[in-house]
């Protein structure tokens, strides 16, 4: 074997990895600098509500038909049942980690219990209740 081709492909693989590591250094500064740093501008309610539900119902096991997502004002409200209270307090955690969502509402009850109400929910949500004679109008006429 000849040693000037030993050096010289030895120096091209040097090369090589000097460029890869360079590339590799820079782009880890880009990730750091770039990172998420933050809600997304101008993201409606319909589009936020898309993203809380990509992230809740992805998994195998999430309680897609089981659980209801609403946005009013970047506000998430969930509503339905939970298999139990840790999946409650996982589903909260999961829309409070999403960047865009300005709070939450955690309505969700474990089978057999009776749903929570609340009486300060959005206005288009009392609306809906009041057209269709929601639980409100139902006890009142008793």
């Amino acid at each position: 074997m000849n040693i000037s081709k030993l050096v010289e492909g030895s120096a091209r693989s040097g090369f090589r990895l000097a460029r890869w590591g360079a590339s590799f250094a820079q782009g880890q500064v880009q990730r750091v600098v770039r990172g998420r740093s933050g809600p997304k501008p101008d993201m409606d309610d319909a589009t936020l509500k898309a993203k809380v539900e990509t992230e809740l119902f992805r998994p195998a096991d999430a309680p897609k038909g089981d659980v209801d997502v609403s946005v009013f004002n970047g506000v998430v409200q969930l509503r339905g049942t939970a298999k139990n209270p840790e999946q409650v307090r996982g589903l909260e955690e999961r829309v409070r980690k999403i960047p865009e969502v300005r709070g939450v509402e955690n309505l969700l009850h474990l089978p057999k219990t009776p749903a929570p109400t609340r009486t300060d929910s959005p206005p288009t949500v009392r609306k809906r209740a009041a057209r269709s004679g929601g639980a409100s109008q139902r006890e009142g006429a008793s």
